[in-house]
């Protein structure tokens, strides 16, 4: 495939939407005329931060960066910038037993939808329950 792979999303709101693709970030609202081009806002090509630390890469300036390990400075990132916390947070949850942000019910919500989606069209259409596989457990084993 031609393409160098990228980072991909929509999400669509009452009152504006984000959009993020290989062209870059923009946020979107019922004006058509009204765009907001966010591209330098949340830039994280593998440099460091732009917050005058220098010391983790990529991330924007947005990130959170305080809550990170000091062992991550000078590491490399990825998908925007998500890697160093998604690794952070899955570390202190099997250190505390708790759940991460992001875990397996979150990831079930956000690709059931798509599935069922992708069902219900070879199906000619038909409409199809999305399953609810319930709230995690409060704590884990």
């Amino acid at each position: 495939v031609g393409h160098p792979g990228a980072v991909r999303m929509s999400m669509f709101g009452t009152e504006g939407s984000f959009e993020t693709n290989s062209s870059g970030s923009i946020w979107v609202t019922k004006d058509a005329g009204e765009c907001i081009n966010l591209n330098d806002l949340l830039s994280c090509k593998g440099e460091p931060s732009g917050r005058g630390d220098g010391t983790y890469m990529g991330v924007s300036s947005l990130h959170p960066i305080h809550r990170l390990p000091r062992e991550y400075l000078g590491l490399p990132n990825g998908h925007c910038g998500s890697h160093q916390f998604l690794v952070d947070d899955f570390v202190k949850s099997c250190c505390s037993g708790s759940l991460p942000p992001n875990n397996v019910w979150e990831a079930a919500r956000y690709v059931l939808p798509g599935i069922i989606a992708h069902d219900s069209a070879k199906r000619g259409g038909e409409l199809l329950k999305v399953p609810d596989l319930g709230d995690p457990p409060e704590t884990l084993p």
